[in-house]
C-alpha cells in the first residue's frame, strides 16, 4: 500500500515536471497538412496567419550580402538606413559582429535590439 502511494507520487512528480518543461519550451509553428497555409503551434493553438507570412516575418538577412530591396524588408530599416548599410561596407568592409552596425548611422542600441532577429553574418565560406 505505501509503496504505491510513493510510485503514485513519483508518477504525479514526473508529470508536473514534463508540463511545466514543455510550457517553457517557445511553440514553434508547424505546417498543417490539410490546410497547407495555416500553421499549428505545439500548444494546439491554431494561427489564423498564413504559414508564408510568418515566414516571411521570420527571414534573416545576411548583412554583409544584402541589397537595399533586402534591406528595407527588415522591420525597422528604411531605404535611407539601408543605403547607409551598404555604404559603410563599402568603405569598411563586411561587417565582422553584428554590434558593428552601430557605427552605421541611423543605428543605435534600440534599433540594433529591434532588427537583430532578423539579421545575421556570414562566416565569408559561401560568400564571393
Amino acid at each position: 500500500m505505501f509503496k504505491n502511494i510513493v510510485l503514485e507520487l513519483i508518477n504525479l512528480v514526473i508529470i508536473a515536471f514534463v508540463l511545466v518543461t514543455l510550457k517553457t519550451i517557445s511553440p514553434l509553428p508547424v505546417v498543417v497538412p490539410e490546410a497547407d497555409s495555416y500553421s499549428i503551434d505545439l500548444t494546439s493553438k491554431i494561427v489564423a496567419e498564413p504559414i508564408e507570412k510568418q515566414l516571411e516575418e521570420r527571414v534573416l538577412i545576411n548583412i554583409n550580402l544584402a541589397t537595399i530591396d533586402e534591406l528595407v524588408k527588415i522591420k525597422g530599416i528604411g531605404e535611407k538606413t539601408a543605403n547607409n548599410i551598404i555604404e559603410y561596407r563599402k568603405n569598411h568592409g563586411r561587417f565582422k559582429t553584428i554590434d558593428d552596425l552601430l557605427a552605421v548611422k541611423g543605428i543605435g542600441e534600440r534599433k540594433l535590439a529591434a532588427i537583430r532577429p532578423y539579421i545575421y553574418l556570414d562566416n565569408g565560406k559561401n560568400s564571393p
